[in-house]
């Protein structure tokens, strides 16, 4: 029987995530790693999805690796972005001759300054954090015999205020949802992907094509395939970010996926609404949903 772990839901500023996982309805064992964590009393929010590879005994041994070391690599610096920012007072706009009626917006300000002062620090932090991943994982691999094989996707998030900083490699994804549509933020590092990015495979052929999950990209290959994308976007208010395991997207193409997000705003619900529609459509695979919505300030 498939084993489901609901990570927990937490808010930060006007930040609320959400995270579940699934087995699946194949799988024998749970090879996805993930992790959620916040800093306190911050608009700052650190989020992890990894998908083991290797077999029955490697994936969940690379998974766990990549995400435990990330996580302390990245600790230190998620603890600096915590400013004691100076912010003006309303009576002080008002003197400076902005609008009075205007609404004094404490948490945008808050996490504008968090942004400005600390937001540009981060894409080394986290490609630095991704090679720190992969020698973990080399290194969980090397320490059990048999294990050569070893590797896992990744995928780290981290939202500084209104702003998402990502670190990814291999076929695990990052989406936007904004305004009623759905955008890919992240490109996976398949073979099927590359000759659709070519030309050469429509995109709606990729989804079965032989090389679908032949990645060229993972932690615990060589030094040059764990090479990371990095990217960095803004974000508004009623956006929601979706990471997610090849389990999920695999299982439900993007259309399927924009429409559960258009009928459920609870994230909790949503994230078990999406599970329960991979594994009703097959459930091949681990199945792991991590949300995060991006609310308007009161």
């Amino acid at each position: 029987m498939a084993e489901t772990i609901i990570l927990g839901t937490i808010e930060t500023g006007d930040i609320t995530i959400a995270s579940q996982q699934d087995q699946g309805r194949v799988r024998a064992r749970q090879a996805d790693s993930c992790l959620v964590e916040r800093i306190l009393g911050q608009p700052v929010a650190l989020l992890l999805v990894a998908d083991g590879m290797g077999g029955q005994r490697g994936g969940d041994i690379a998974s766990r690796a990549a995400v435990v070391a990330a996580v302390a690599e990245m600790r230190p610096w998620l603890s600096k972005l915590q400013p004691v920012p100076t912010l003006r007072l309303p009576e002080e706009d008002e003197a400076a001759g902005a609008d009075a009626s205007q609404p004094f917006d404490a948490v945008s300000a808050l996490a504008d300054s968090v942004d400005q002062s600390n937001g540009g620090e981060l894409m080394p932090v986290l490609e630095q954090t991704v090679q720190v991943a992969h020698a973990a994982v080399r290194n969980a691999a090397a320490a059990i015999d048999a294990l050569d094989d070893a590797g896992c996707t990744f995928i780290l998030a981290v939202l500084v205020g209104r702003t998402l900083y990502l670190a990814h490699v291999g076929d695990s994804r990052a989406y936007l949802w904004r305004q009623a549509q759905l955008r890919q933020l992240t490109h996976d590092h398949s073979g099927a992907a590359a000759l659709v990015a070519a030309g050469v495979l429509a995109a709606d052929e990729a989804r079965a094509h032989p090389a679908a999950h032949q990645l060229y990209r993972y932690l615990g290959g060589t030094t040059a395939a764990a090479k990371a994308d990095l990217s960095e976007h803004r974000l508004e208010a009623g956006d929601t970010l979706l990471l997610c395991s090849d389990g999920l997207w695999d299982m439900l193409p993007d259309v399927e996926i924009a429409r559960h997000l258009l009928a459920h705003g609870d994230l909790p619900d949503l994230a078990a609404v999406l599970i329960d529609a991979a594994n009703r459509a097959g459930g091949e695979d681990n199945i792991s949903v991590v949300l995060a919505h991006i609310g308007a300030v009161a």
